[in-house]
């Protein structure tokens, strides 16, 4: 019984420091994952915001009122997204 408990004190702490390294590992790697995640979906919203951008100036040139309608409700509704996203993340940072 006692080498069992010399053994256990001897192997429970490294075991405990394994399962921390492995811990902030996996925050690591969760928040990169993250990041990740949201570089690509603000690269992709600019990507669109300039292709709608485009299509305004192009529709203004040309006097087009449909075109120019059409691509205010897209930018509008554009914002109008981003504001919610912006009201709910900043809601969930509260909690």
């Amino acid at each position: 019984m006692g080498a069992l408990l010399v053994a256990n004190l001897v192997w429970l702490p490294s075991a405990i420091e394994e399962i921390r390294q492995a811990q902030a590992e996996l925050r690591r790697v969760s928040l990169q994952l993250v990041r990740d995640l949201v570089q690509r979906d603000l690269e992709e919203k600019e990507v669109e915001l300039r292709s709608t951008a485009q299509h305004f100036r192009s529709s203004l040139a040309e006097r087009d009122r449909e075109g120019l309608r059409l691509t205010s409700k897209l930018l509008l509704s554009e914002r109008i997204l981003l504001s919610k996203r912006s009201a709910f993340s900043t809601r969930r940072g509260r909690s």
